[in-house]
């Protein structure tokens, strides 16, 4: 008598158990990115999940495929079935698609221009380059998030450089001002004049870091957005250092929590004030989002990310130990087309790097 007939057979259903498994995780995980935080909290963290889904599918695909069982069409279905994530992470378009558009646009989080005293160097030097890097970037028009300016000083007078560099057509939104007199927000500085600006503020007053400027090109007027959603509010070395971690994880837990969901609401009510754009429209800003949230699914609905269609690479653009966090990004809506787009990270005074694109407007 011998057993094997009856591992065999326990074989065979721990499989099918497998599989069903791997099955209900993958569909309930892309199902929850679409559901709005706000309403069901814990469909928040379902973004944080498919990256390691992704690898595990495509890990045992590949290994399927390789002893050339049918399992490999059972994790290909499921890839295929994610394949907006798997473009959301990995962009190639860039490679054939790099042609000078109609208009170039920079949105970068300078982090106050390093003007507070643990950020920046006794010489200032991190401020300095920062700051001249901004002003000479060649994009004609630029966004700006934690913006810093300061009229009376000869280092953080960025309006007046800019207005120098013949960006004499600028909108702000000032959070607050410092001892110094020194402005906190955010910018939209341009070369084209403005039709119109506005600062978009919700009924609650919960959501007012997000801005809007009409620019009036030679041949067409767009809109451009600068937005800055409700951040994070994470210490990196909450998540690094164990004993930290130890005693901070519930904490950590519950910001994350409380920003999913006060992101998700932010992201709706920007979008009903963007559909109602008379023109075409490119979003900017710090969205403090991984491309597999809802967040980002629900732009995804109604714009197209510059990344995706004209980048390369996996465009990380966070500057810290978390360097995998794709978080800033360049929205667009389908009446314009992104010919380039590039994450620079050759600029390394932020903790976000610089993200570039050139537009052309589809006639």
């Amino acid at each position: 008598m011998t057993f094997y007939p009856y591992f065999e057979k326990t074989e065979q259903i721990l499989r099918k158990i497998w599989y069903v498994c791997i099955g209900l995780v993958a569909i309930l995980t892309y199902y929850g990115v679409t559901q709005s935080p706000a309403a069901y909290w814990p469909a928040g963290f379902a973004g944080f999940i498919i990256p390691v889904l992704l690898i595990v599918l495509s890990v045992f695909f590949i290994r399927a495929a390789l002893f050339k069982r049918w399992s490999a069409i059972f994790y290909l279905l499921l890839l295929a079935i994610g394949y907006n994530h798997i473009q959301s992470s990995f962009a190639v378009a860039g490679i054939f698609n790099n042609s000078k558009g109609d208009f170039d646009v920079l949105s970068f989080n300078v982090r106050v221009f390093n003007t507070y005293q643990y950020l920046r160097n006794d010489d200032l030097i991190s401020s300095k380059q920062m700051i001249r890097w901004t002003v000479d970037h060649p994009a004609a028009i630029k966004c700006i998030q934690e913006y810093y300016n300061q009229d009376d000083s000869d280092i953080y007078n960025v309006e007046q450089k800019m207005r120098k560099a013949g960006f004499i057509h600028h909108h702000n939104r000032i959070v607050f001002r410092d001892k110094n007199n020194g402005e906190f927000g955010m910018a939209i500085f341009s070369k084209y004049p403005f039709a119109n600006t506005g600062i978009i503020i919700s009924e609650d007053k919960k959501f007012q870091n997000a801005m809007f400027a009409d620019v009036v090109l030679p041949a067409d007027t767009i809109r451009i957005y600068n937005i800055h959603f409700e951040s994070m509010s994470i210490d990196e070395e909450n998540i690094f250092n164990t004993e930290r971690l130890k005693n901070s994880y519930m904490d950590t837990a519950y910001k994350l929590r409380k920003g999913l969901s006060t992101r998700a609401v932010q992201v709706d009510y920007l979008i009903q004030h963007i559909v109602e754009s008379p023109y075409p429209v490119v979003l900017c800003g710090d969205f403090n989002e991984i491309p597999y949230s809802y967040v980002y699914r629900r732009l995804g609905q109604i714009m197209n990310n510059a990344f995706e269609t004209a980048g390369f690479g996996f465009g990380f653009s966070f500057n810290g130990r978390l360097f995998f966090l794709r978080i800033d990004n360049q929205f667009f809506t389908r009446n314009l087309k992104a010919q380039r787009f590039k994450t620079r990270r050759d600029m390394t005074h932020s903790d976000h790097f610089p993200l570039e694109a050139s537009y052309s407007i589809l006639r």
